[in-house]
């Protein structure tokens, strides 16, 4: 058998005017309903160019039975805004009846990043003298300098810097040149082994060719 659902007790008041205060609506609520609601919320609305917002209500009844009393006598009720714009509002049960919970359980970290270690070692790097780099004029001329050191060792000539990049493609065009040489060995091989398979035939052929001398005891004249 299927547990009972429990008894709605929240309700949510609806197109209240966009300026209302929450506490000009709770002198309204108070007068009847004070003490016998556990949780209120009150959301204020807004005028806009484009889109009116509403102000809205959210209160949690102690008892089920005071949420039908509630409704008749708030819904539909008008509210007068400062301008003289009235505004009749509605009461209905809230979609999602539960409420935030009451107390929020403290994070036992909660005032002590002072007594963390990151923290202190953060502070006293902060507390030292920052280290200023060089000018850019004074980088520049260490720059020069060791650039002349390197020209004077090399001879007079500037260094040659090879990158990353260009020493790939060294390696690349030097195994493409190496792997053509391969093939030309390879072919002129095959050339002489044909060649000498040629020369070979040639010289048994010339061995078979027929002799010519005459039978032995030559031939018979007539008498």
């Amino acid at each position: 058998m299927a547990a009972a659902k429990p008894a709605r007790t929240k309700v949510v008041v609806r197109k209240l005017p966009p300026a209302l205060k929450e506490a000009d609506f709770l002198e309204v609520v108070n007068k009847s309903w004070e003490g016998r609601y556990r949780w209120f919320s009150f959301v204020q609305g807004k005028v806009g160019s484009k889109r009116t917002v509403y102000s809205r209500a959210y209160l949690d009844f102690t008892d089920p039975a005071d949420v039908a009393g509630f409704h008749s006598q708030l819904d539909g009720h008008v509210f007068v805004s400062e301008k003289g714009s009235q505004y009749r509002c509605s009461v209905e049960y809230a979609p999602f009846q539960r409420v935030p919970l009451g107390k929020v359980k403290r994070d036992p970290r909660e005032g002590t990043l002072e007594e963390a270690a990151d923290y202190i070692a953060f502070v006293e790097e902060l507390a030292k003298q920052p280290t200023l780099l060089p000018s850019a004029e004074i980088q520049l001329e260490r720059r020069e300098a060791e650039e002349r050191g390197a020209g004077a060792a090399a001879g007079g000539r500037k260094p040659v810097v090879v990158t990353p990049l260009m020493q790939q493609l060294q390696e690349k065009l030097a195994s493409k040149t190496a792997g053509r040489g391969g093939g030309r060995r390879t072919q002129q091989e095959a050339a002489a082994a044909r060649d000498e398979k040629r020369r070979a035939r040639d010289g048994q052929c010339s061995q078979r060719q027929p002799s010519d001398a005459q039978p032995a005891g030559g031939y018979r004249g007539e008498a």
